[in-house]
This record gives C-alpha cells, structure tokens and sequence, in this order.
C-alpha cells in the first residue's frame, strides 16, 4: 500500500445517515474514507430492502434531507439499472482506477442485473458545482453515461448501503475499488451545465373522495417492492413482501384509476409505459380469487400504522464474503493505538448505547437520577468519576409535580452551577408507537440536543399498555430505543423498576438486560447505594453509598414548610444484599461464608462449595444431596449472595 493510497483512505469526509427511506431527518456523520468504504459495503441481510440509507452530501443548519438544505457534495453516485452488456467484472475494469465501492442493490437479480457505484471525490464540491461536475465526469466516460440512472442526478438523493435478502444471498456482489479519488477540479470547465431545482414529480391532485383515499393508502406502499404474485397476502395470511401486481390488480378492480397508478408505479426506477400496460391489461374481474382494492387499504393501513423497523436490523446468519472486502489486520499495538472508548461518565456510563438505573420504590432512585443528569450537565465528576459534559435531555413522565422541587433543592445546593445543557420534556411519549420515538428524535435533533443524554423516567410510564415481561413487548420497545439512539447518535438512560423481590433485578423480560451497555441497581434502606450491575466496557461490582439530604424551599400557602432532597455521597455505606428470605437459603450462605473465612484467597471453588452446602442439608436424601446442593448455589449466585468465575474450566465462588 503506497503512502499517497494510505493517505486517502486517512482522509476524512462527512455524510449523511437516514435510518430508512421515510426519515428525512439526517444523522451527520465524518469518518474517513476507509471507514466509509468499510460501513458501506458491510453486506446485511434483509427482507426489506429498506435498510440504512447514505447520503454523499453535508447539510446546512436544516439538517432535513432536500435539495435547497444541501452544502457540499463528497461523492459521485450512479444507479446502473440496465448494465447492458457489461458484466460485474467488466464494470470493474472500467472504474476500478477510482477510489469507491460498486455493489449490486437490494433488488439485484440474474435477470435482471442492478449496481451502484459509489466514487469518492478528492475534495468536497458546493451544491452549484456539482451538476456541472456530474455530468462533465460522464462526458468523460460515456460508456457510463450510457447505462447510469438519469434519476441519481438529485444532490438530495440518498442510496441504500450494501444489502440483499437472504434467498439471494448467492447473486450479491461488492467490491471496494482501490484506486484514487475523483478530482473535481477537472470537471468544472469543460462546459458549463445549467442548475436544476428538484426531480420530485408534480403530486395529483384528487377529484374526489375516493381518489383522495387511493392517493393516501398509496403514500404508504412503495413502487419500488416487487412484482410479485398478484396477492398482498399468502394463503397463511401472511403478507407478501412483493405486491406491486397486487396494487395494480387492486386499483384496476375499481374500474377507474389508471393514472393514478401510473403515477405511483413512475416512482419505481424500473417503471416503463410496456410493462404497466401489460399489468393493468392483465387484471382478470372474473378470477374467483381475485384481489380487490379492501386488500391494498389494509395492507397501507398495516404499513402506515405499524412499518416494521427490522431493516435497521442486521441480521446475524453467514454473511456473504464479497471479492476483496476491506478488513484491516491490526498488530497489537496497532489495537493499542485505538482510541479509548468514549464516555459521559469514565468507568461508569459510556457516550452511546442503552443504559438502565434501576431500584424498588423509596429507594432515592430519582433523586439519585436528577443528580446524575445535573453533573452531565455541568459538572465535571461524579461520585469521584469524571463527567464529559452534553446536551441532556430529560423526559419526565412519573412523578412530574415534583420535578420542580427537585431541581430548586439542586440549585440550592449548588448555587453557583448552571445547567444550561438541560431541557425537560413533560409531554406524553410512548414507546411503543414508532411516529412518537421518531418525533422524539427530530425534536431533539432540531434543538441542537442531540449527541448527548436522552433520560427516560419511567420505563413503565413510556411504554402504557405494554406487557414487561413479553418478548413480543419488549422487542418492540428495544427496537424503538435503538431507533432513537441511532437517530441522535447519544446515550439512552431509561429509569425503571426492580421485580418484586431485590433478588429478581431488573424487572421485565430478559432481553431488556442484555440489550443494555451499563445497568446501575440502587439499594435503599438505612444506608442507600448504588451498584454498577453491569457494564460491557467496565468493570462490575463499583458500589458507592449515598444518602438524602432534606432542603428547605420555602412555604405554601398555609404556612407549611416546602422541602426536596438533594444527594450527598455516603462513605459509610457499604453495599450488601439483603439475606436471602428461605430459611434453607440463609443456612448454607452462612456455612459458605465461614468456609471462604478460613482461606487466605478469600474464594473457594464451586466443588468446595457444593460439598459445603451438601453437609448442611441432611433432610435431603443422600442419593439427591449434590445436585440439590448445585441448585442452592446457583440461586445464591443468581441472586447476587454469591459471586462465581470460571477459570481454567474450573468454577470459583467468593463473597461480594
């Protein structure tokens, strides 16, 4: 690899990111070139072929996807859609002296072959420059120009990153392109090429109605779905990802809207006047299963209402391994070069991600929380941690008289700390509707907030209706949390409620724990702290006490003292589980403990353990006593009495 190769794929570029086709609102991104390639032509699989879109464009302070809000352009793109007589290998030949990616789309099939080719360009071009660049570039290489999508023209336009469903897995092709950067410098006075305004067609305007009906259900189905079997729903009820037969079908039983769907089928960049005459021409009224429009105003409802966002989802199955992907092989001190993980809170809360802060009711959870939130917002540390400080943005849905108060006790404790960084959102917001996370995600992107701390209170209050302990519930909720994380590029703080004993942890279904990247349980009591429970990037287990001191904030109107609490650090507290409730519990725990008392290591190993525990159930028949005494330990251990390891295939337990 040269120097000067090496030095482009260090280059930095911004572009944009919309999490699917009906988001218009950007995520600014900058990474360099190797990074981009990298992301771009990383397959995912899909059912949908509404997955992540790229825009090669930076926006100005507007950050919603139009041509009149775009500032420069950093890459030239091309839909092939018709490649004609060129293979793959031959369009690799033609391009492959630039710096890029050409890989096949979503839609890529052995009949009917589509690409995208995605150049770099050496130096970002204004948005006056780039129609003039574009077509000057094609001039130069007609054999382009012949086979290019005149569509992909629009600045504004964004592509779909490298993707294919499964059943065509065998078909996808990708490349990266390891040449050099177009120059666009040399395309800027060949001849001078006049400025468009916008590619949108002029939307119909209904007569009526019934047609006004069609164009919405229409606004909620893509002509860019595919041809499929003439039927929106297989014979299971299921529906089918292919249906723009079906929608012709459907529109044509109602013996009026031909223009209508003509115009919806012209979105489709695969529209021709042939084909849609031939489809419309095909509907059969006598069919004794034919569909009718009932069929198309369902399905638009299901997919208006409730879009599923799998596409943002990547599939985990074997992933296609296209021709020279661009891995790097890092050396250890390579590795060690890396940047550290970033972090809102070092050791503790990481910049991005999924974080929970659990604890039973009349634990100081919230109050706990106001003073996390306040810190990150200026402050710089916490518990002893330091803060990087960020836009925070706190969504108040439990308890929100008192939010006030609690903020007035803070001010009073720290008069001279301001949290311009803060906002407070006391609307309803529901988590399980897809329109509410994305409004969300816009407001917070619109005001500047975003790339900060997005604090959920309560979990419960922002998902009404929803059952916790659901795997069906709690995807939707989880896939939604991911979507506006994604989509204001922060850390999501969700603040929930432990099950109904200590033990059990964070209440809800499993999935939740898992999805998280750090899960602080607060313990109240006589002497309050908090756990850091987990933590992918840190280390599990910090425990710090805390305690609640009262603040007077004056008097209502019958004369009556108005007080809050504010949060003191507590060195005295030590964190410690409750004894467990079963009597039979308690007995081998005690035993357990005397036992790693007598080593010097201060852990004995799980063998030990059960044989320990095994002595003190003589009401348990021999024969059953070890696999009884394996149970008791792993209750101890999930429950958080007990901490266990694996080392060297061997099991170790030691107290907390």
């Amino acid at each position: 690899m040269t120097a000067t190769y090496q030095n482009y794929l260090d280059q930095k570029l911004s572009f944009a990111l919309y999490p699917k086709k009906t988001i218009t609102e950007a995520i600014v991104k900058e990474e360099s070139f190797r990074e981009f390639l990298r992301n771009l032509t990383t397959p995912k699989i899909s059912s949908h072929k509404d997955v992540l879109l790229v825009g090669p464009h930076t926006l100005k302070n507007e950050y919603t996807r139009a041509t009149k809000n775009i500032h420069e352009l950093t890459a030239l793109t091309f839909d092939i859609d018709s490649p004609q007589e060129y293979s793959f290998e031959q369009m690799i030949e033609l391009f492959g002296g630039y710096l890029g990616a050409l890989h096949s789309t979503w839609s890529h099939s052995e009949k009917e072959p589509r690409y995208r080719l995605f150049l770099m360009l050496k130096h970002p071009i204004a948005l006056e420059h780039y129609a003039t660049v574009r077509e000057n570039f094609l001039s130069k290489h007609p054999e382009l120009n012949q086979i290019a999508d005149p569509a992909c023209r629009d600045p504004a336009r964004a592509f779909y990153v490298f993707s294919y469903p499964q059943e065509r897995a065998e078909m996808a092709r990708c490349i990266v392109l390891h040449g050099v950067p177009v120059d666009p410098s040399q395309y800027l006075t060949l001849k001078h090429l006049p400025y468009f305004e916008t590619y949108e067609p002029q939307p119909l305007e209904p007569k009526n109605n019934e047609e006004q009906r069609l164009l919405e259900a229409l606004s909620a189905l893509s002509s860019d779905t595919g041809y499929g079997s003439g039927r929106f729903y297989d014979s299971n009820s299921k529906p089918e990802s292919d249906y723009w037969l079906a929608a012709i079908w459907a529109i044509a039983s109602q013996g009026w809207g031909k223009e209508i769907a003509r115009q919806w089928s012209k979105k489709s960049k695969r529209y021709s006047d042939s084909g849609f005459e031939q489809a419309w021409n095909s509907y059969n009224p006598n069919h004794p299963n034919k569909v009718g429009i009932g069929s198309l105003y369902k399905r638009a409802k299901e997919l208006g209402s409730h879009q599923s966002l799998a596409g943002l989802q990547v599939n985990n199955a074997k992933l296609l391994q296209p021709a020279q992907r661009p891995f790097t092989l890092l050396t250890t001190n390579e590795l060690a070069a890396l940047p550290p993980t970033e972090y809102l809170i070092k050791g503790i809360l990481p910049s991005s991600g999924l974080a929970a802060i659990f604890g039973p009711s009349g634990s100081g959870k919230t109050f706990l929380v106001l003073d996390l939130i306040m810190a990150i917002a200026c402050q710089s540390d916490w518990f002893g941690h330091k803060i990087k400080n960020v836009p925070v943005t706190y969504v108040g849905l439990e308890g929100k008289g008192g939010i006030n108060n609690r903020i007035q006790a803070w001010r009073i404790k720290n008069p001279d700390l301001n949290p311009k960084n803060l906002r407070i959102i006391l609307d309803n917001f529901d988590l399980m509707k897809e329109g509410n996370v994305v409004d969300l995600a816009h407001t917070i992107n619109q005001s500047r907030m975003n790339q900060g701390l997005i604090v959920i209170d309560t979990l419960n209050q922002a998902s009404p209706g929803a059952e916790e302990n659901s795997s069906v519930d709690m995807g939707i909720i989880l896939k939604h949390l991911k979507v506006l994380q994604e989509m204001t590029s922060g850390l999501i703080l969700i603040i929930h409620h432990s099950g109904k004993t200590i033990s059990q942890g964070l209440r809800g279904h499993s999935s939740l724990k898992a999805a998280l990247d750090t899960n602080i349980e607060i313990v109240g009591g006589d002497k309050r702290s908090w756990l850091l429970e987990k933590s992918k990037d840190g280390a599990d287990g910090k425990s710090f006490g805390f305690k609640l001191a009262v603040q007077q904030l004056g008097v209502d109107r019958d004369g009556d003292s108005i007080t809050s609490c504010t949060v003191e650090r507590d060195h005295s507290a030590i964190f410690s589980k409750p004894e467990p409730s079963g009597k039979e519990q308690k007995k081998v725990l005690k035993a357990i403990r005397e036992e790693i008392a007598k080593v010097t290591v201060g852990r004995i190993t799980s063998e030990a353990a059960i044989c320990v525990i095994a002595k003190e159930i003589i009401n348990v028949a021999t024969n059953k006593r070890k696999n009884r005494a394996r149970q008791l330990l792993g209750t101890l251990i999930n429950g958080g009495y007990l901490f266990g390891e694996l080392v060297n295939d061997e099991g170790w337990v030691w107290l907390p």
